[in-house]
């Protein structure tokens, strides 16, 4: 087994490539802060996938510049609101955002600050929540999502 590190790539063939974006080094207070954030890029088309992050480590990644800016974004740590802050978001650029979240959860996610954010940014959002399972289908140039329950 090995540790994923910012950087590491993997070809995972008919030119899609993962790229992982964090953890990085120091290690952030808190396990959620060091999720695992990956990019997966399909020629033209691009997927953050954000694990629990929460506003210090997007902040960070945002600061250091990593490839932010994404076609589709997989809201981070459900949709709460100490996740998706405006830089991360001004950032990454999302044209559809996808949060994975139980129905009636007792978290209440996703926070309707975060919706606010997203929505204030005119991106279209799909929830597992009231739409089931989401699939976002690509050709590396353009993107289509199906839901389903």
């Amino acid at each position: 087994m090995r540790a994923a590190r910012p950087g590491q790539r993997l070809q995972l063939g008919d030119g899609v490539v993962l790229t992982v974006l964090a953890p990085s080094s120091p290690p952030l207070p808190g396990s959620n802060e060091n999720s695992i954030v990956l990019r997966l890029e399909h020629e033209r088309v691009s997927m953050l996938l954000t694990g629990d992050i929460e506003r210090e480590a997007e902040e960070r990644l945002a600061r250091r510049g990593a490839p932010l800016n994404c076609t589709v974004l997989k809201v981070a740590h459900h949709g709460s609101k100490t996740s998706t802050s405006p830089l991360f978001l001004r950032a990454a650029n999302p044209r559809i955002a996808v949060v994975s979240c139980g129905r009636y959860n007792s978290f209440g996610h996703p926070a309707p600050q975060t919706l606010g954010r997203l929505a204030a940014r005119a991106v279209p959002v799909y929830r597992t929540d009231t739409q089931g399972a989401i699939e976002i289908l690509s050709d590396g140039r353009d993107c289509w999502v199906q839901t389903f329950r």
